[in-house]
């Protein structure tokens, strides 16, 4: 009776022990999930900081094509607003006194040079502020005549100076006679300066131009003048 109690109990110890075994196995091939779920969780906040360190990326290269926009706009802009056109004439600005510079193709001496001409105010806004509805006829010869005080501070002298020689230039014969009046049979050009209400050239006859000022305007009426010469000459000289 004793024995068979005995082989009882150690038979189920064994037992136990097998037990024991298979649940420690099962515990080593299925690992907690808690180890899976935080896992994941790092996986993720790898992910996320790849995902934050990428839009860092995109920031980065965004400001600097922008801030390369900005320089190459800005270098457009001035380049453009030191080189334009009006009517085929070009015109750049240079660092002068009359920094206006442009220039035509004249033969001298056999031989095609560009001659440059300098104006002081600049042509677009003569274009628009002084009138010139009408078209430019030039004849070989050009006479000036001017009436009342255009001095203006020496700033009279100097536009017509300027518009005496762009015209000389040009091969014109340039004269002063106060004395000159609108010729209809077109012998000569006349040039007349006077004062006006308005700043603006006016086409009095077949070849007779007012040039009135106003506030002595006298070097955008001037130049303006010339800047219908140099466009018509420009036009000729193609």
């Amino acid at each position: 009776m004793e024995k068979k109690e005995i082989k009882k109990t150690g038979g189920e110890a064994l037992n136990r022990e097998l037990k024991n075994l298979k649940e420690e196995k099962g515990k080593d091939e299925n690992p907690p999930k808690w180890n899976s779920a935080k896992q994941e969780e790092q996986t993720n906040i790898i992910k996320q900081s790849i995902k934050n360190q990428n839009k860092q990326i995109l920031f980065i290269l965004a400001g600097i094509v922008a801030i390369f926009l900005v320089v190459f706009l800005t270098v457009l802009i001035i380049n453009m607003s030191k080189n334009f056109q009006i009517d085929g004439v070009k015109f750049q600005v240079v660092n002068e006194i009359a920094p206006y510079k442009t220039s035509l193709p004249l033969m001298f001496n056999g031989t095609k040079v560009n001659y440059n001409f300098y104006l002081r105010k600049d042509p677009r806004k003569t274009l628009k502020n002084i009138p010139f509805n009408d078209s430019l006829i030039l004849t070989p010869t050009i006479v000036f005549n001017s009436s009342g005080d255009l001095t203006c501070n020496g700033s009279g002298i100097i536009a017509i100076a300027n518009l005496a020689n762009l015209l000389e230039v040009l091969q014109f014969n340039v004269f002063k006679d106060k004395n000159a009046t609108c010729d209809q049979s077109r012998r000569y050009t006349l040039i007349q300066i006077e004062e006006g209400n308005k700043s603006e050239v006016q086409k009095t006859g077949p070849s007779c131009y007012t040039l009135k000022v106003n506030n002595c305007e006298m070097l955008d009426v001037n130049e303006r003048f010339m800047l219908q010469v140099l466009i018509e000459a420009n036009k000729a000289l193609k």
